[in-house]
């Protein structure tokens, strides 16, 4: 059987069916020779409870002491176990010493372990260790691998591990061929700096440089660069790292979720999807890729070697204290007329400051976010049950599900979220990537055993998936999720194919709303000028229109989400099941008129025009919307 030592305190562990830890009671899949024990106890074990029995021992001074011992000494009773007591102790001393260097060192010397050295190297092992701990777990439980000689992995607690040791200890046993893991206390509690340190995610301050030349038209076939912009850029990019810096400005200033460096044999395609839709920033020469590709992988932490199967990494930029993680994809493609290997890069940018701005600021604003709150709020505690999102890829779906969770009181309940990967982190919520052995069902059946509130499961892809977040639902838990649908009806008929629930109504007791959502077009605040666009049924919307100017891309700055809402209950369900068994309409238009007639539902077009009246959405945006149309060009609409 399989074990793996752990450092200083050389217990042998090995993996087991779930049982109960002998020490502490809590149910874990490891043991020792003496029998079942969970990860925390194999680091308290040594140690024992935080007793702080001898003043001169614990290295602090009297006011600390005292205040560590009284609350410990409150804390205490019957059923105060060891890991409890652990959790207690080390509360109590964040309150009474407020130097994370210290609080370091008396954790080091408590549990009987060293300090993490000040050599760690950039990438310096947790390369090694991401296929089985990846960056997002390293960050979220504070354990992050520094370094591996052969099979001995060195990893540092970042924090007092309160969570995350069994499954990292786990992990080693079942997923990597390690043999001895040696723990450290880290100098500091940044968890994630140490992790971009260790797994080597370069910090590239980026300086908020103008690179606008000249005015922009508004139609679609021009490419978003100037050719003085598509000149600088492969300059740049001959010369070393800074192209991609230059890069990710442009992308960044264009509004840009994705960049798509394509090899297409005569021609280098650099493509930007903003507003949901790809557009062409510049057509490049035809061995340009290689040099963008190098750059990339050299800032991105991927071998240089040519891809031959999918290539992860990531890096991180600044932009204006604004935090942009980078997703770095390299796939090794086929070029028309060529004989040679190609590689096509995507970039995913993903602004983590969306989670310190307000609904409002990122365009969560309008009839439709009134019913989308309001609905959560309904659930949460008293209504459980589904509140379910759709839409394209970059439509902002995840940035929709966390600004909602970021509207309850997460410290005082047990949220949970589960994704694939995690791009957004929100305070106060737990949050866990899957992976091929860990899936979304396997993750939503392990957090329903850990008491939750709120789940957020980052995509139902599978039958598996949607019975068990039907599951969830079904025994008094707050689901939000997404789907792939092209409506907010369709949402609803899609959830009831994934589950298998041929009786709609018992679905519509749990589902407490449905939306679809698309990214659109702001008009630019320096170019726009009024305009009107008439709705069906004669109303006409007075807004306004960006004309292209020195500062913006065709018209256009920033994006905002439009949705389309829906709260599908009994009645409306029954309602629409009738409808369509009497005419011929599908169930999915029925159950539209239905919830329009009860009035829970907000159109797709009502909530476009609502933000375009206020400036929020640019005018061509809307008539595209009303004409069903990816977007419609100035020449169209006169």
């Amino acid at each position: 059987m399989r074990e793996i030592v752990v450092e200083p305190w050389s217990v042998r562990l090995r993996a087991l069916a779930p049982s109960p830890c002998r020490s502490c009671g809590w149910e874990t899949r490891l043991a020792d020779r003496q029998g079942p024990v969970c990860g925390v106890c194999v680091i308290l074990a040594p140690a024992g409870a935080f007793s702080f029995r001898d003043p001169a021992a614990t290295g602090l001074v009297p006011r600390e002491y005292h205040a560590v011992r009284a609350r410990l000494a409150a804390a205490r009773g019957p059923r105060v176990g060891l890991r409890e007591q652990a959790v207690l102790a080390f509360r109590a001393l964040v309150e009474a010493v407020p130097s994370a260097a210290e609080r370091a060192r008396l954790l080091a010397a408590w549990l009987q372990a060293p300090l993490l050295g000040d050599g760690l190297p950039r990438g310096g092992g947790a390369r090694d260790a991401e296929a089985f701990w990846g960056y997002e777990r390293a960050v979220a439980t504070g354990i992050v691998p520094v370094g591996r000689v052969g099979v001995r992995l060195e990893a540092a607690l970042a924090r007092w591990p309160e969570e995350g040791p069994d499954g990292f200890l786990l992990r080693l046993l079942e997923g990597s061929d390690v043999e001895v893991v040696a723990l450290s206390v880290a100098r500091t509690d940044d968890a994630r700096g140490l992790a971009d340190r260790a797994y080597g995610r370069e910090v590239v301050a980026i300086e908020p440089v103008s690179v606008r030349s000249e005015a922009r038209p508004a139609e679609v076939g021009v490419e978003v660069l100037t050719a003085d912009e598509k000149e600088r850029l492969l300059r740049e990019f001959r010369a070393g790292r800074e192209g991609l810096r230059l890069l990710l400005i442009l992308a960044m200033e264009a509004g840009a979720t994705d960049i798509h460096i394509e090899p297409r044999g005569s021609a280098t395609f650099v493509r930007f999807r903003s507003g949901g839709e790809l557009r062409v920033a510049a057509r490049l020469g035809a061995e340009d890729w290689r040099l963008m590709a190098n750059a990339v992988r050299a800032s991105a932490g991927i071998p240089a070697e040519a891809a031959v199967e999918e290539q992860r990494g990531a890096l991180t930029v600044v932009l204006d204290d604004r935090r942009i993680d980078v997703r770095v994809s390299v796939v090794p493609v086929v070029v028309p007329g060529s004989r040679d290997a190609a590689e096509k890069v995507v970039l995913r940018l993903l602004d983590q400051s969306v989670v310190a701005r307000g609904p409002a600021e990122i365009g969560l604003t309008g009839p439709s976010w009134r019913l989308l709150s309001g609905a959560l709020r309904m659930a949460v505690p008293k209504h459980p049950g589904l509140i379910v999102l759709s839409g394209a890829t970059g439509s902002g779906k995840t940035t929709t599900l966390h600004a909602l969770l970021r509207l309850l009181p997460l410290e005082s309940i047990n949220a949970v979220g589960i994704e694939d990967p995690v791009e957004i982190f929100t305070p106060g919520l737990t949050q866990c990537g899957v992976s091929p052995r860990f899936g979304f069902a396997a993750a939503v059946r392990a957090f329903l055993r850990q008491d939750p509130d709120v789940m957020l499961v980052g995509e139902v892809r599978d039958p598996e998936t949607a019975r068990a977040v039907y599951e969830a639902a079904l025994t008094g838990h707050t689901v939000l999720t997404t789907v792939h649908a092209d409506s907010a009806p369709d949402v609803f008929v899609r959830i009831a194919e994934l589950v298998g629930e041929r009786t709609l109504l018992r679905l519509a007791a749990l589902v407490r709303l449905v939306s679809y959502q698309q990214m659109r077009r702001r008009p630019c605040g320096e170019c726009a000028v009024a305009a009107e666009a008439a709705l069906p049924g004669g109303r006409v919307v007075s807004g306004r229109e960006g004309v292209g100017c020195g500062r913006c891309r065709g018209g256009y700055a920033g994006v905002i989400p439009v949705f389309e809402v829906m709260a599908p209950d009994a009645a409306v369900v029954e309602a629409a099941r009738r409808a369509a068994r009497r005419g011929r309409l599908s169930f999915a238009e029925a159950l539209r008129r239905a919830a329009a007639e009860a009035g829970t539902y907000v159109p797709l077009e009502e909530d476009a025009a609502w933000k375009a009246e206020r400036g929020m959405l640019d005018m061509r945006e809307l008539e595209a919307i009303v004409r069903g149309r990816a977007v419609v060009t100035s020449e169209e609409r006169r």
